[in-house]
């Protein structure tokens, strides 16, 4: 998560992949960020990335859950 302009961004690629994932619908919440991207919503704290997909009729899944192994703030 950087922020930019006042504007927070969230910039990420894909483990194994080529795919980068941005978003500046960043939300503090807590000690965290809530990320949107599209039907994907990413919860970042300092402890855990969970990433969450919500289909056409509202209900969520849970596609990913990581461990925080290394994080720093400036």
């Amino acid at each position: 998560i950087c922020k930019v302009r006042n504007q927070r961004t969230y910039l990420s690629q894909e483990a194994g992949t080529d795919q980068v994932v941005t978003s500046q619908n960043v939300e503090a919440l807590g000690g965290g960020y809530i990320v949107t991207n599209g039907n994907f919503e990413y919860r970042l704290d300092s402890s855990s990335l969970v990433v969450v997909r919500f289909d056409d009729s509202g209900r969520q899944e849970e596609v990913l859950r990581e461990t925080i192994v290394f994080a720093e703030r400036y």
